[in-house]
């Protein structure tokens, strides 16, 4: 890989060298940064680092590798801006070699936090979330659930695996008050099943649209409500398998939901392994890094006492 260093005009440099595909939120860096490293002007601000890629589809493309926040801060008058910068330009053959060289210098002189890389991911794929529920996603934590591993994750790929269910839940619109379990549960549904259906049971959920009969029962929105509301009667070695547990009695509410079947009791509930469930209802699975064997669920263990309960009349959960 040649490597050249240019001075150019500061103009220059923002203008015609483009963001890193991969390129974190800047803005929000930006603001960071004028608290700290960059809260007065510096000689050192001049030395940015660029690539340009040429192949046979592109031909004399620039990207900033390090250096974007500076640039947004010039470009908006918040830092003393120079006349001209020094550019260290490595020449590319592909983009995942402009990527690489971003994640290189930013590992070194940022530390990309989880959101970091997650903001990253969804640019490279051109997602943009809205709602506040996804505008932070917490992958490695879904990715250590699904795959029963605690290797780390290329963000990057999964969000591109994840990817046709987060849109669909980003529609949705829902606030960031949902923790991983029922997070996971929307991922899970929306891959594995027609996205009307889900997106009503969901909505429902949100709204508190469940019904209830004494006689009959609770529906599985209703159920799926109340699982949400309180807390579970039994003891858990570490939050992993708390999530896991709720997660997977979520998608049992789900599966009621769709059969149109009442609960009257918790242990109405189907148990659901959502190992076994992708396996079965999501042809991607291997994508999603889905052990190809169950793993040996976790001992839980009833308390002692139940958890305060409603006012209300509630069915038994």
């Amino acid at each position: 890989m040649e490597i050249k260093t240019y001075v150019i005009a500061v103009s220059q440099w923002i203008n015609n060298f483009k963001d890193n595909p991969v390129q974190r939120r800047t803005a929000d860096h930006a603001r960071k940064a004028l608290k700290y490293h960059l809260s007065s002007y510096s000689p050192t601000q001049q030395c940015v680092v660029g690539a340009v890629l040429n192949n046979e589809v592109s031909k004399n493309e620039y990207y900033k590798v390090d250096g974007h926040t500076r640039s947004y801060l010039w470009e908006n008058d918040l830092l003393q801006k120079p006349e001209n910068v020094h550019v260290t330009t490595y020449h590319c053959s592909t983009l995942q070699e402009v990527i690489d060289l971003y994640t290189c210098y930013d590992a070194s002189t940022a530390a990309e936090t989880s959101a970091d890389k997650y903001a990253g991911a969804c640019r490279l794929v051109g997602f943009e979330p809205k709602s506040s529920l996804l505008k932070k996603c917490p992958v490695s934590s879904i990715y250590r659930i699904l795959s029963n591993s605690y290797s780390l994750v290329n963000t990057y790929d999964y969000v591109k695996a994840l990817l046709p269910a987060l849109k669909k839940i980003d529609d949705l619109n829902l606030p960031a008050k949902y923790s991983i379990a029922p997070l996971l549960a929307m991922i899970t549904t929306f891959l594995c099943y027609d996205a009307v259906i889900v997106a009503n049971f969901w909505t429902s959920v949100h709204k508190d649209k469940g019904t209830k009969d004494i006689t009959s029962g609770m529906d599985g929105i209703q159920a799926a409500i109340e699982i949400l509301n309180y807390k579970p009667t039994a003891v858990f070695h570490n939050i992993r398998d708390l999530q896991i547990h709720q997660c997977e009695q979520l998608i049992a509410c789900f599966e009621n939901y769709i059969k149109n079947r009442k609960i009257k009791r918790r242990s109405q509930l189907k148990k659901v392994d959502i190992h076994e469930y992708f396996r079965a209802k999501y042809a991607k699975w291997a994508e999603l890094s889905i052990p190809t064997k169950s793993i040996k669920k976790v001992e839980i263990k009833k308390v002692s006492s139940e958890p305060a309960q409603p006012d209300h009349p509630q069915a038994e959960l």
